[in-house]
């Protein structure tokens, strides 16, 4: 929603009319929409009523490495009916994945590096296991802000109530203080109720300079930028859907977050001008 917000204002257009959304149980287009952004499980179902997805002449698949069912099911269609439609662009970005083996996928199709800035960044991991990584966060959230130069914090965690704690918490400490230091502290997650709202206020700067603390889930990771984050710090844990045999359905289950998810974290923040990247987590997975 607030990239088709973003869009619609940059064309100067009323969103649902030019530029519209669509996401699960909500419809935001209109018979004027020109350009609509919607998650892949919407076109995954608009698929199986419209089979060669004649009402799209181009389709731009965003992340194609995150790999997740939907986009896999909707790479091998997309495949079926390019071979039917010759009108039909596809284009499949991300800033991760390996193009080759995309490109060799869609018959050789030819690939396109957009190179961006960089920014060096600085990287931090705990020496040891934190035994409770929401208060490890929050105390690392309250050293940066009273002892490093101002910047908005970045904080990961792993779902909404882990959200809601450090929110509580941070703002509890930060009351404590004998002379409480001005500090913004916005969560942000996909359930959240009048997202598009609060999302606004993650994008706004804050009166007289304040500084910001944005706590978070994976949503900040390539759904959302925020301009002016200085110091990002993650908790080293995610929840991913594993597959529970005794209940016989797939379960969120929090986990140690891969050494590669670092690794693709460090690529996209030194596409910002990010100063420090605080991981709390064991050294084994972090990076040195």
């Amino acid at each position: 929603m607030s990239v088709a917000k973003r869009v619609g204002e940059e064309m100067k257009c009323k969103l649902g009319s030019t530029v519209g959304y669509a996401i699960r149980f909500e419809d935001c287009t209109s018979a004027d929409t020109k350009i609509k952004y919607m998650t892949d499980g919407v076109l995954l179902r608009e698929s199986l009523n419209e089979g060669d997805l004649d009402r799209y002449s181009v389709i731009i698949l965003n992340e194609a490495h995150e790999r997740s069912l939907s986009t896999d099911v909707l790479m091998g269609l997309l495949r079926k009916i390019l071979s039917r439609r010759r009108d039909l662009k596809l284009i499949v970005t991300s800033a991760t994945m390996n193009a080759e083996k995309f490109s060799y996928f869609y018959g050789t199709a030819p690939c396109f590096t957009i190179p961006g800035r960089t920014f060096p960044v600085e990287i931090f991991h705990a020496k040891s296991p934190c035994k409770d990584y929401v208060d490890s966060a929050v105390k690392q959230v309250l050293q940066i802000h009273l002892l490093l130069p101002p910047g908005d914090i970045l904080v990961f965690m792993t779902g909404q109530e882990d959200i809601e704690i450090t929110c509580q918490v941070t703002q509890e400490r930060l009351d404590q203080l004998d002379k409480p230091s001005p500090l913004a502290v916005l969560p942000i997650y996909s359930q959240m109720p009048q997202a598009a709202d609060l999302q606004a206020k993650i994008f706004e700067a804050t009166s007289d300079g304040q500084q910001k603390v944005i706590v978070a889930t994976n949503i900040a990771e390539t759904s959302l930028t925020v301009d002016g984050i200085i110091h990002v710090v993650d908790a080293g844990y995610s929840k991913l859907k594993v597959y529970n045999p005794k209940v016989g359905m797939d379960v969120l289950q929090i986990t140690p977050i891969s050494r590669k998810r670092i690794v693709l974290d460090e690529a996209r923040l030194t596409e910002n001008p990010v100063d420090r990247l605080s991981c709390m987590i064991k050294g084994c997975f972090g990076i040195c």
